[in-house]
């Protein structure tokens, strides 16, 4: 059985469950936590419980985890995001990488619009739900259009855009046509509600 304090100097009251929860999620090597608390009712460190030395590695995800869960606001906030991006091919890609923070909910409403040089268009109106609370990022549901969208001419009836997670990152992503150029415009509002 081996022992390891970490050191924390919280700005709020952490939740010694959630945080015990989320090491044991992503460190394998590891038997329970307790937390010392100031007479103020926040923790000042964070002892780990684990069969053998914690390594390099499970030290500094512990330590991240501690960092994100004291650093995280508790409530809802919303952040903005703007990409641009020009295609001329029928390929996937990326027009916009949205991070999603840790023990958190994350809905995202976003319009793209795309034109073409010859003057084809369209416009989606989309939104969906993505969360990260014990493991990583995660879709919840499917994201959706709004009724009517998308608005388009039949020649961008073959143009897509989509969600995908990868990492800890939700990708908006946009494929044109070949040898067709298109401009892309995205804007989208993401809530981040850390519970």
């Amino acid at each position: 059985m081996s022992e390891q304090t970490f050191s924390i100097s919280p700005t709020k009251s952490i939740d010694h469950s959630r945080l015990d929860a989320e090491i044991r999620a992503s460190v394998s090597n590891y038997n329970g936590s307790q937390a010392t608390y100031n007479g103020g009712g926040l923790a000042s460190s964070l002892t780990v419980n684990s069969p053998s030395a914690l390594s390099g590695s499970d030290q500094t995800t512990i330590t991240n985890l501690i960092t994100a869960h004291v650093a995280s606001p508790i409530g809802m906030i919303k952040k903005y995001f703007s990409a641009l991006l020009t295609t001329t091919n029928a390929t996937t890609q990326t027009i916009l990488s949205v991070p999603i923070p840790l023990s958190c909910n994350a809905y995202v409403d976003l319009v793209l619009m795309a034109a073409s040089t010859g003057g084809v268009v369209s416009c989606w109106r989309k939104h969906g739900d993505v969360k990260r609370l014990l493991a990583g990022p995660l879709a919840v549901g499917t994201p959706t259009n709004f009724p009517g969208s998308p608005f388009q001419d039949a020649g961008a009836s073959t143009w897509a855009q989509g969600f995908t997670i990868s990492g800890n990152n939700l990708l908006l992503t946009v494929a044109g046509a070949a040898g067709v150029t298109i401009s892309w415009n995205l804007s989208a509002d993401v809530w981040v509600f850390n519970p």
